[in-house]
């Protein structure tokens, strides 16, 4: 009688423990949303997995008004403005909005966002799969001021009127956040026509 009921004692509690670590289980499978912040002249690296529970890959991201685009490995979009998004099965992100010509003009105390999806399939189950949603939020800067240099250490070439030029000389390698000459001017016989060349800001800042 004694052996009988502990028995029946043991076998609930092993029952009892098997529906708990099921209910557990089922519990720690989860995707959470994420919230980022970047500079628009910065690079985001992050991972989408880290405040989701238990293990599973990402298996597809869904872009505003667009269909899930499924992957195995690796998924990139550019945009066409010139921003690029790269995540990876195993939550990796990548956000890089250097290149971005619209987020370029963002100045300090103006942003911009973006907004997506991705869906994570449960390694041991895969027919049970998360959603959850990433917003990024690009930050604009103030624009680096350009710093020009007389160029008068290079080499000098004597030119002859009304031709055109072609010279192995770049007259902004030694400025700084310079991208490119906006104007140029002539010296002739010591005189200068101002202004020499102006120079503007690097799109990215």
């Amino acid at each position: 009688m004694r052996f009988k009921l502990k028995f029946s004692v043991t076998l609930l509690a092993v029952s009892l423990c098997t529906v708990l670590f099921a209910v557990d289980a089922q519990a720690k499978f989860k995707a959470r949303d994420d919230n980022f912040s970047v500079d628009r002249d910065d690079n985001l690296i992050e991972n989408l997995r880290d405040n989701d529970k238990d293990e599973g890959d990402i298996i597809s991201i869904t872009l505003p008004g667009q269909s899930p685009a499924t992957f195995s490995d690796t998924f990139t979009v550019t945009r066409s403005q010139g921003a690029t998004l790269t995540v990876n099965k195993g939550g990796s992100m990548t956000f890089d909005p250097r290149d971005d010509t619209e987020y370029a003009g963002l100045t300090n105390g103006q942003t911009s966002r973006i907004e997506f999806f991705y869906t994570v399939q449960k390694r041991r189950d895969p027919r049970k799969t998360k959603r959850a949603r990433v917003r990024i939020t690009i930050t604009g800067v103030d624009p680096l001021v350009p710093v020009v240099a007389n160029d008068r250490d290079g080499p000098r070439y004597t030119l002859l009127s009304n031709q055109v030029y072609q010279l192995p000389v770049s007259i902004l390698d030694n400025d700084t956040n310079a991208d490119f000459v906006s104007q140029i001017g002539v010296e002739v016989d010591g005189v200068n026509s101002e202004p020499f060349y102006l120079c503007k800001v690097r799109a990215n800042g």
